[in-house]
């Protein structure tokens, strides 16, 4: 076997045994909210979308209120996904922001940021979906809602696609520092859209925060960086990466021999 297609393959093999407990649970646990039990499921969000269904003016606001009383954000999740369009799972995300008559309270904020973002799966869904993306993004910041790590990760492909590496990087640093904390999906976006741009640099810049923030990479992280590092002779800096990357106790014995196969 040629040298370096025995080094990505030990990389990724070992990489997979000593870090499987850790890698995919940034993903796994953002997905969508905890889910109630399945009988509970089906009369609220039948009822609310019943009503959401209907032109916006016909909306009876005093009975969603009361449908929606004390709803996880499972619900609201399900609710604005089931909605035909980005637009319409929009003006509920608005609703539910401008929401505060007596005796519903308004969502709290994890709730809203669920809504949000089903929203964004429409939209990245949608034909003209980059200014469908972008137009949700916008109207999140004037709402004030919190995008959920998934969220940010359309976004981000969304921006990254399209090559506009200025707006991402701009959008990644200013959701990092909000102290909402990035998912290894929410990275691997990221990664994805610099390599697409060619931008190497920036991307072992990105390898180096996730290890300073403790934010193990998974299966994907790792297909994307070693298929891309491995063609331009950047294996060292992947081995590296993989060495600094948070590994329990337990698993440090595993760490040396996968830092010795990767050398």
């Amino acid at each position: 076997m040629p040298l370096k297609l025995l080094v990505k393959t030990r990389s990724v093999v070992c990489l997979s045994s000593c870090h499987l407990r850790l890698l995919s649970t940034e993903i796994t646990t953002v997905v969508s909210p905890p889910q109630p039990p399945a009988e509970q499921e089906a009369p609220v969000i039948k009822q609310a979308l019943e009503i959401l269904r209907r032109p916006e003016k016909e909306w009876d606001a005093a009975q969603l209120n009361q449908i929606l009383f004390s709803a996880s954000p499972f619900f609201l999740f399900k609710i604005a996904r089931r909605l035909p369009s980005s637009s319409q799972a929009l003006k509920f995300l608005q609703f539910l922001r401008q929401s505060s008559s007596d005796p519903s309270p308004p969502p709290d904020e994890r709730s809203l940021s669920h809504a949000l973002q089903a929203v964004f799966e429409l939209a990245s869904r949608q034909p003209n979906s980059t200014q469908s993306v972008y137009e949700v993004y916008t109207a999140s910041r004037d709402l004030g809602v919190q995008l959920t790590p998934n969220a940010a990760a359309i976004l981000l492909r969304c921006l990254g696609r399209n090559g506009m590496m200025s707006e991402a990087e701009f959008f990644f640093n200013g959701f990092d520092s909000a102290g909402a904390k990035a998912s290894a999906n929410t990275f691997n976006a990221v990664f994805r859209a610099l390599r697409e741009e060619r931008m190497v640099n920036k991307a072992f810049e990105l390898m180096d925060r996730m290890v300073r923030q403790g934010i193990n990479p998974d299966y994907m992280t790792m297909d994307i960086l070693t298929e891309w590092l491995s063609g331009i002779g950047e294996m060292e800096k992947l081995r590296r990466f993989v060495e600094g990357c948070t590994v329990s106790e337990g698993d440090h014995a595993a760490g040396d021999g996968a830092a010795a196969a990767a050398s």
